[in-house]
């Protein structure tokens, strides 16, 4: 029968080091047949060299039922446990975790073992915590924000605060910086993975029951485990219980599968657990948060929204506060790293629905033959009267099944709370790149009418200057001295000397038909750019076809005169041939 329990980090990831470390040594040996045989199977294919087996773990009670585990050379004895028994052909059952246990075939999951919901929120938080007893971190953020004050101040108390004020650093080195420290991976070894054990049972008789299940790994525990006591040690709990002279009295070997059942079902959902391994109450914590957390930005995103409307409506042009504030508003960065949390905990969810699953299955049955079995209720329940009442006694087997169903229904239930969250997020992630697209359309339409502005001004200065260019031209022509141009002198006085001018009866016609001359098309063409660019390319087409056709005519020409004397030339060839 399956069922969860956990392992700390450190622990897992020595297990599977130890593993990749079998893995090869196997291997190198794989060619030998004997190798994928248990020593008791070896005997039946030939002699073998004296195997020397480990020992154990030993487990003792004490006179007042408290158990302790000698875990002397703990780690030797597992990984000798490995290199015998792994890849043998019938291999040693080992402890799963959660990836392993639902994607059964993936040939490594040690990167999603380590990414598991409650394992990374713990390493989260007790990052959060490592970081605010930074004074490097503490000190950049004072002045992240003096920045950032700095940038929403007005134009020249900016200016005069970044040539003034020291700055030890500026606000784009600082965020650099920040972001470094907080993307930094912090892994807690001693925090909790999920594990999924196998719990095997045989009841022989009615007072013979064989059983075996894992636990973990006794080897380099250090003072900061979270269960240093071995509380959630499944066989310490049961030894525990049996020595305590309140229970009530196991009359058969079914009140004890009973017994054993009930410990693995509910070993990690009792009152007085560690709250870090407690991960069906910190799955169900995190579905709500983040369903909160789904909620309240979608609330934030519509007021935002609806200010920043308003507020822009009533600037004149577009500027850096504006972009800024676009950017603060539909920046995605939190809702992916939100929706990258949901679909985690969605997929961890439906593995765990589907291990309460077989579960359920297991327990069923169990129940099943428990009660077949001649079952008396170590509570007194008068079994008899139950069972001719059709209401089954509420201290049988069945009653762990409606345990499990009520961490199924749990499970359930929280599916149904990350899924809401979930759509809701998608939502606001689809609304956020409508209004941007709206948003960035308007900014599009105010750009083309400004740029429509632009082109018109542009246009003016345009005509002006094609109307004052070839009226420079000719009167700077005018100002040269040449002999030829009919120059009148005028007669000396006090005030200046003799001087020639040209009469103005000789220039204006020249500077008014020049300038209407060239101004005038330039004018035309500048309004109707288009239309002149099209007529030309119309012309040279035409150009172009009516070359073509001359090229071919004189083809023509060239074949018609020039054929049938060639083919005269070779008619008499082949004749003095012949």
């Amino acid at each position: 029968m399956p069922y969860i329990h956990w392992e700390a980090d450190r622990a897992q990831t020595l297990v599977a080091k130890w593993i990749k470390k079998v893995k090869l040594d196997s291997e190198k040996t794989s060619g030998a047949r004997e190798n994928n045989f248990w020593p008791s199977e070896k005997i039946r294919i030939g002699p073998v060299s004296t195997i020397h087996v480990a020992k154990h773990p030993q487990m003792t009670t004490s006179d007042v039922g408290e158990v302790t585990i000698e875990t002397q050379d703990a780690g030797e004895n597992y990984l000798e446990l490995l290199r015998r028994y792994l890849f043998k052909r019938r291999p040693v059952h080992l402890r799963r975790t959660l990836d392993q246990y639902y994607y059964s075939h993936l040939a490594d999951t040690n990167f999603r073992d380590g990414d598991q919901v409650v394992m990374r929120q713990l390493n989260e938080y007790k990052k959060e915590l490592k970081l605010k007893g930074n004074r490097d971190y503490e000190k950049l953020k004072v002045i992240q924000k003096q920045e950032q004050a700095i940038e929403r101040s007005s134009f020249f108390s900016r200016i005069f605060q970044k040539a003034w004020r020291s700055r030890p650093m500026k606000l784009e080195e600082v965020n650099s910086r920040l972001f470094d420290i907080e993307q930094t991976l912090y892994r807690d070894r001693n925090s909790p993975v999920l594990m999924i054990d196998q719990l095997w049972l045989w009841v022989v008789d009615e007072k013979t029951v064989v059983t075996c299940f894992p636990h973990r790994l006794q080897y380099k525990r250090d003072n900061e485990d979270l269960d240093g006591e071995d509380k959630t040690d499944i066989l310490k709990t049961i030894i525990t219980y049996l020595h305590s002279p309140r229970r009530p009295e196991i009359e058969n070997s079914n009140a004890l599968a009973e017994l054993i059942f009930c410990q693995c079902v509910s070993i990690l959902h009792r009152a007085d657990m560690i709250p870090e391994v407690d991960f069906l109450k910190n799955y169900s914590i995190r579905s709500n948060i983040w369903a909160d957390e789904t909620m309240q930005m979608l609330t934030q995103f519509v007021k935002s929204f609806e200010n920043f409307m308003v507020w822009i409506k009533q600037q004149p042009a577009e500027s850096e506060e504006s972009i800024r504030r676009f950017e603060d508003i539909f920046n995605v960065t939190e809702q992916t790293h939100l929706l990258r949390n949901i679909q985690d905990i969605k997929d961890e969810l439906c593995m765990l629905e589907a291990v309460f699953q077989d579960q359920m299955d297991v327990l069923c049955a169990a129940g099943k033959e428990i009660n077949k079995a001649n079952f008396h209720c170590v509570d007194g329940c008068e079994v008899d009267e139950a069972v001719r009442q059709s209401i089954r006694c509420p201290h049988s087997s069945m009653v762990f099944v409606d345990q499990s169903m009520k961490h199924w229904k749990q499970i359930r239930r929280m599916q149904a709370q990350a899924d809401q969250a979930y759509d809701t997020l998608k939502d606001l992630l689809d609304l956020k790149q409508q209004q941007a697209n709206v948003l960035e359309a308007r900014v599009s339409r105010n750009q083309a009418i400004s740029s429509g502005e632009q082109s018109k001004t542009i246009m003016v200065f345009t005509i002006v200057t094609i109307i004052f260019l070839p009226l420079t031209f000719v009167t700077t022509i005018f100002t040269l001295p040449i002999a030829e141009f009919r120059r009148v002198v005028l007669p000396a006085n006090q005030t200046m000397p003799a001087t020639p001018f040209l009469p103005k009866s000789f220039v204006e016609p020249y500077i008014i038909g020049v300038t209407f001359a060239v101004a005038i098309p330039l004018v035309i063409a500048a309004f109707e750019i288009q239309w002149v660019m099209n007529t030309y390319k119309l012309f040279t087409l035409w150009l172009s076809e009516k070359l073509k056709k001359r090229r071919e005519e004189k083809r023509t020409r060239m074949v018609q005169h020039y054929w049938p004397e060639f083919l005269e030339a070779k008619k008499k060839e082949m004749e003095q041939d012949s």
